[in-house]
């Protein structure tokens, strides 16, 4: 049987664990109202400008790695000014730099990023750091197409067979591709590219010494794959950039056209006209242009809204006899570009839609112009024809 003082410890003791269950309690609410709370604060409307400041460089200002297309779709939906709508357009002009620039690419996300570039190059420049960034990425893509272009044209491809002089004693190489971009096919290039080289050397060497030609067989069927896969860079290359050979070729052929007799390649050229000013206006090619010259055809859709300025010069005379009345036009070439470069160089084909070309359209004419002696001597004739019948009437 319990006595007082156990009974007395006892409550003492329900009273102490009652105390801390209710202590305990007021804790966990506490804290899971705290939780909740910073929860609030994490879950709260985000903003253009904060997240703009998750991607973007305060210190360098450039984009960070953490530019992606997700982050591109948040920003279009929160874009409410016009200086936020000029950050987005920075934000996707720069998008396929900086994933280049921190990821793995293929040679079409490469091409992909220099053509947009070169589309859109305006958008970057109020921001010069991120436009320096651009440009020395821009600048390797231009390294590497080079280098890819050198190699392809020490290449012979039949029905996707290398081929070369297997007579041949003279060292022929390839070289091997040099790139700070992180390109996903480098590594593999550059084996296949030593691989041919020893090909090669091998041949060379047969040829020599007249090593084992199936050692040559067997490595070159291992190449089959290695050529397939150039064929594909050159025809993407091809795709997307021209050589300067056929840039000189394509202005050979425009410069060529004797344009006096071959008006109908143009549109809106000013006819002969008495009323006629001196004047600078512009115009087009037409269809058949690019129907009668097969080199230009190819590149119809950069040149068909390529404005041509003409320098239109106006030398007008007045003559008093009708049958000295004549017309008679020139109409030149002006200005033509000159182009210094190597041939073998490539240039992007968007550069086509900024050549710049103009004419000069001379028109001499002659225009007949009753003089004020003839209208004397009308006005004469007249008075005294008129004295005349006066006379006979009087009679």
């Amino acid at each position: 049987m319990l006595d007082y003082n156990d009974i007395k410890k006892l409550k003492i003791g329900i009273l102490i664990a009652t105390s801390i269950l209710t202590i305990g309690s007021i804790s966990y609410e506490f804290y899971n109202i705290n939780k909740s709370y910073n929860k609030i604060q994490q879950n709260q409307i985000q903003t253009f400008e904060s997240l703009w400041k998750t991607i973007w460089d305060s210190n360098k200002n450039i984009f960070n790695d953490k530019l992606d297309n997700i982050t591109i779709q948040k920003l279009e939906e929160l874009v409410s000014t016009p200086n936020e709508k000029t950050k987005l357009n920075l934000a996707k002009l720069s998008l396929p730099f900086v994933q280049i620039n921190y990821n793995e690419s293929n040679l079409s996300q490469i091409l992909n990023a220099s053509n947009n570039y070169y589309q859109n190059e305006e958008k970057d420049d109020e921001y010069k750091e991120q436009e320096t960034f651009n440009k020395n990425i821009l600048q390797q893509i231009e390294d590497l197409i080079n280098q890819l272009n050198q190699n392809n044209k020490n290449i012979d491809i039949k029905n996707e067979k290398f081929t070369f002089d297997q007579t041949s004693i003279e060292q022929f190489q390839l070289t091997p591709i040099k790139t700070t971009l992180k390109w996903s096919e480098l590594n593999t290039l550059n084996k296949n590219i030593n691989d041919i080289n020893f090909l090669i050397k091998r041949q060379i060497e047969e040829n020599q010494i007249k090593l084992k030609e199936q050692e040559i067989i067997d490595l070159k069927t291992k190449l089959d794959n290695f050529i397939k896969q150039t064929k594909e860079y050159q025809d993407k290359i091809k795709s997307d950039y021209i050589s300067i050979k056929d840039f000189k070729d394509l202005l050979n052929e425009i410069y060529s056209i004797k344009i006096d007799k071959n008006l109908n390649y143009f549109n809106k050229i000013k006819d002969l006209d008495f009323e006629n000013k001196n004047e600078n206006y512009t115009i087009t090619f037409t269809n058949e242009f690019f129907e009668k010259n097969t080199f230009a055809k190819k590149y119809k859709n950069y040149l068909k809204d390529m404005y041509i300025q003409v320098n239109l010069s106006i030398k007008l005379e007045h003559v008093n006899k009708k049958e000295n009345e004549s017309k008679s036009q020139t109409i030149e070439w002006i200005d033509k570009i000159d182009i210094s470069k190597n041939e073998d160089d490539l240039i992007n084909i968007n550069t086509l839609n900024n050549i710049k070309l103009s004419m000069n359209q001379k028109q001499e004419m002659k225009k007949f112009v009753e003089t004020n002696s003839n209208n004397s001597r009308n006005s004469e004739t007249s008075q005294s024809t008129n004295q005349s019948n006066r006379r006979i009437g009087r009679n």
